[in-house]
């Protein structure tokens, strides 16, 4: 038993990696981590923590200490997890399945975890980590939702390495603004993750101005906008 509850204990060390570590990474080297269906991540990660828990209750075999390594490690994790899932994924039902898993990784600790030392540790860290989680979900609920970016028109450049989006960034009473964002194609996609080079943005104007705006590639140098060309970045 104690042996499933190590590869289990690994397997949910590794999902809750993903985001935090996905997004730090892909960031560092100039891309955007998405993960597919971030509500379905939600969930497994939690009933991953549900099936964990329920183990080390019917366990009656004490654990080994690479066990207690990774006891100790998952509240803390769980809950930096939470908190770039809400502020990059701002729902109900992400907030909720992060912070169940990450509640339940703090049971399990307590259940694993003998000694008072490391317990008085895990305890003040994962203290202080529950302050930026709530400060994530207030920043989220507050301002989640605030605006809406809708793409009006999308346009292929003419080898078809990248594409153009032109974008009306409604900003609610702030008014807003029209965008022209830049995609390269390609990137990593993998099952559950994928990695896009982050959007060039050549263009910010007033908003309500995509609705007469005139935009076309030249080559894939250059886009055209109301008759004006704009220099794409390529040196990254």
């Amino acid at each position: 038993m104690k042996i499933v509850i190590a590869v289990l204990m690994c397997i949910l060390l590794v999902m809750t990696l993903l985001v935090p570590a996905g997004t730090v990474i892909a960031g560092a080297f100039g891309y955007t981590f998405t993960v597919f269906n971030i509500s379905v991540y939600a969930i497994i990660i939690a009933v991953l923590s549900a099936c964990l828990l329920i183990l080390c209750i019917v366990n009656k075999e004490p654990v080994n200490d690479f066990s207690v390594c990774l006891a100790f490690i998952l509240p803390p994790l769980s809950l930096i997890n939470t908190t770039f899932c809400v502020l990059h994924y701002p729902s109900a039902a992400v907030a909720a399945g992060t912070i169940i898993s990450a509640v339940l990784c703090g049971i399990v600790a307590g259940m694993i975890i003998k000694s008072s030392a490391l317990r008085i540790v895990l305890i003040v860290l994962s203290t202080l980590l529950v302050g930026m989680v709530g400060a994530a979900c207030f920043f989220s609920l507050v301002f989640g939702n605030f605006g809406a970016k809708t793409v009006v028109k999308t346009v292929e450049s003419p080898s078809g390495k990248y594409y153009a989006e032109l974008i009306d960034d409604d900003q609610g009473a702030l008014g807003g603004a029209t965008r022209v964002w830049v995609y390269e194609k390609g990137g990593i996609n993998c099952a559950i993750f994928k990695m896009v080079k982050s959007p060039q943005e050549v263009y910010c104007g007033k908003w309500g101005e995509f609705e007469d705006m005139e935009i076309h590639w030249k080559d894939d140098d250059y886009l055209v906008i109301n008759s004006k060309e704009y220099e794409l970045d390529n040196t990254n």
